[in-house]
């Protein structure tokens, strides 16, 4: 068929990739670059002595190397790059996860509408978190900060939660942090074409991934649909390039410590920026964000540039 380009997405593709590019002397493209071998031994899921490991971060530097363009899911892989596989990228480009942001918007919804539907009470204050518990993401720490939030809030707080955790658990953990559940809308699984609206019954949203060195590198999909959605973000520090942007336009909170007294300082701060006589303005400057960094017709301009010739 005349194949000229090989276009992989993740670097475990990529791996094949390589070998089809060595074999057929076509142009490689790696697709949504970022840290694999690494992040899994990070993990926990593979140990630095496993063979998958080796394998994968072996081809990981081949790969870089021998790539026509790359596409990083940060700007900072650029960086990972030379520092790690000692290769200075030529034709780089930066596509994190992005959001239909169509399909995302606020304005397609009553969210008070939606808090009656859920009966979910009309003036809570309410955060919404859709994913799951453990692995790379925050488990007991999560429910640390739910008792803080309860506390700080007192009957005003909500959580909405849609995570493929067992309710058993989730209650098990619950009743350990003693958390009221009858504050707590629970789904084991909401379909993605329903996600916004849940979001829309929301004052704002919790990104729990762990801070691990290389999530400064990752991408993350749930900020870009609570960005789509107007919703100022919690979030631990170093995550994508997504926490600097919070932290530097002031567009949601940055989890630091999760200590019940640290979780119970990220509460004052969100309260007060949900306080914010700003609040308007604050919302439209998220949802810009979305449009701008998040939205998938800006990728296209990316695929023109490497395909447009």
């Amino acid at each position: 068929h005349k194949i000229s380009h090989i276009h992989a997405f993740c670097t475990p593709a990529g791996t094949i990739a390589y070998l089809l590019k060595k074999l057929t002397f076509t142009h490689l493209v790696i697709d949504s670059f970022e840290p694999h071998a690494e992040n899994m031994v990070e993990n926990g899921e593979w140990s630095i002595h496993s063979k998958a490991y080796k394998i994968l971060n072996f081809f990981e530097k081949h790969q870089t190397r021998a790539a026509s363009h790359i596409i990083g899911t940060t700007s900072k892989m650029k960086e990972y790059a030379k520092n790690r596989f000692h290769h200075d990228i030529k034709s780089f480009f930066v596509k994190p996860a992005g959001v239909d942001i169509q399909k995302f918007n606020p304005t397609h919804f009553d969210k008070q509408t939606l808090r009656n539907q859920y009966k979910v009470p009309k003036d809570a204050i309410v955060c919404v978190y859709i994913g799951k518990f453990g692995g790379i993401y925050y488990k007991e720490e999560i429910f640390q900060w739910l008792k803080a939030a309860q506390d700080y809030w007192k009957e005003k707080f909500y959580f909405v939660v849609g995570t493929p955790l067992s309710k058993e658990e989730f209650n098990n953990l619950a009743q350990k942090f003693q958390i009221n559940l009858d504050y707590v809308l629970f789904e084991s699984y909401i379909p993605h074409e329903r996600v916004p609206e849940f979001l829309a019954m929301a004052d704002f949203g919790l990104n729990p991934v762990k801070p691990l060195p290389t999530k400064r590198y990752c991408t993350s999909v749930k900020d870009g649909e609570y960005w789509a959605m107007e919703l100022p973000v919690l979030i631990p520090p170093n995550i994508s390039d997504d926490s600097d942007l919070i932290k530097e336009k002031g567009l949601g909170v940055i989890w630091e410590d999760t200590s019940y007294e640290g979780c119970l300082k990220t509460c004052e701060s969100m309260d007060k920026l949900l306080k914010s006589e700003n609040l308007p303005e604050i919302k439209k400057e998220i949802r810009k964000l979305a449009i701008e960094i998040r939205a998938f017709e800006n990728f296209e301009k990316i695929y023109q540039t490497i395909y447009g010739q």
